[in-house]
């Protein structure tokens, strides 16, 4: 029997044809998207796309002479499955997830961009990028997705057309002229309803910076996910807050598959008092205080996880800043967000505070109780 699920399996002996079904809708307003094709993900070694019928359903049956690798193994993380729409941004599916919110696959609606850049013309590049985490389902599930931003080449007047732009997300426009390969940065924007043409003048190219050695004060931290009862969770992937970075790779795909479909562990943190956050693809979530030592070298940190919740933010008109979110008194993530932009984080359940930090205004703290396993909608206007 097919569900809605957003990722049915059904396994090898039953006696069907079909692999996965799923519901596609309109982030903006829940109504099903007909038409939608959907991608399966090249692990799966089918062939055929599927798309949606007038319910927003879609469903992969195995076309002839296409034999798929679900039946004879479990799903992996990092099997991605793709889902556009004409009119709507295309969102990478992290097809492992039993998160409560995978249910159902939201899309978001795009649009054109219309600019000048004044001292550019002909042979320069513009191009539009996203935080990739923004355009994963669910959210916050550890993929890092490569996936290509849009782009358009600048008229012999510098005018340029963005199209298939994802409305309200924060974007990063830069733009790139034949002779120079270092990208100019011409801001940060969300790009809601209203009409609007973009004017700029060229960047000035930017500065070389010099890279510091400051090896000796990052200390590698091993992390991993456990229960209440102390079993290993697999597949979490990690943050330390403040002051932590990605130990880089010297190759590439993401941090689902450097390590062979499990999320990259290999955090590296300065000393001191540091916040250590887990989460997985399934909604769970956890955090744990730690103070690193100077001389700590190596060391090693469990983290609890237990289910949690997903916040869908959204600031209104007018509306800029900072936007924290705290637990226990600790800052576990954060966003410098522009007017109407949209975006997800997972939370942990019970009390958290979400902190707006406005330039010249008083920081603003707004108490929020979430429950384990469901999606709280945050509204906030001036």
């Amino acid at each position: 029997m097919l569900t809605a699920a957003s990722i049915l399996l059904l396994q090898a002996p039953l006696p069907v044809s079909a692999l996965a079904s799923g519901r596609i809708v309109s982030e903006a307003d829940g109504k099903v998207i007909v038409g939608a094709q959907v991608t399966p993900a090249p692990e799966w070694n089918l062939v055929t796309p599927a798309r949606t019928n007038d319910a927003g359903l879609y469903t992969f049956i195995p076309q002839p002479g296409e034999r798929s690798h679900l039946r004879f193994r479990p799903k992996l993380h990092g099997d991605e499955m793709g889902v556009e729409a004409a009119g709507f941004a295309k969102v990478t599916v992290d097809t492992s997830s039993r998160a409560p919110w995978a249910n159902e696959i939201p899309l978001r609606r795009t649009k054109s961009v219309f600019g000048n850049i004044h001292g550019a013309g002909v042979d320069f590049t513009v191009v539009g990028e996203t935080n990739a985490s923004d355009f994963v389902w669910p959210p916050q599930s550890g993929l890092t997705i490569m996936t290509t931003s849009p782009s358009a080449t600048v008229g012999a007047d510098g005018s340029f057309t963005l199209k298939d732009v994802p409305m309200w997300a924060g974007i990063t426009l830069r733009v790139k002229c034949p002779a120079d390969p270092a990208w100019r940065v011409l801001g940060r924007f969300v790009f809601g309803d209203a009409d609007e043409k973009l004017s700029f003048e060229l960047p000035p190219p930017p500065a070389t910076p010099v890279a510091a050695d400051d090896a000796d004060e990052w200390h590698f931290v091993g992390l991993f996910g456990r229960n209440a009862e102390g079993l290993r969770r697999t597949n979490a992937w990690f943050d330390v807050q403040p002051n932590a970075r990605q130990r880089s790779h010297p190759w590439g795909g993401g941090r689902w598959h450097v390590h062979g479909n499990r999320a990259c562990d290999c955090i590296e943190s300065r000393a001191g008092e540091r916040l250590l956050v887990a989460r997985d693809p399934d909604g769970w979530f956890g955090l744990r205080t730690v103070t690193i030592a100077p001389d700590a070298g190596v060391t090693r940190y469990g983290i609890t996880l237990s289910p949690g919740a997903l916040l869908r933010i959204q600031l209104g008109k007018g509306l800029a800043g900072r936007v924290s979110l705290v637990a226990a008194g600790r800052v576990f993530a954060a966003r410098d967000a522009l007017p109407e932009e949209l975006w997800y984080e997972l939370s942990p359940a019970g009390e958290i505070e979400l902190r707006l930090e406005v330039p010249e205004r008083a920081m603003r703290t707004i108490p929020v109780v979430v429950v384990a396993g469901e999606v709280r909608r945050i509204q906030i206007s001036d």
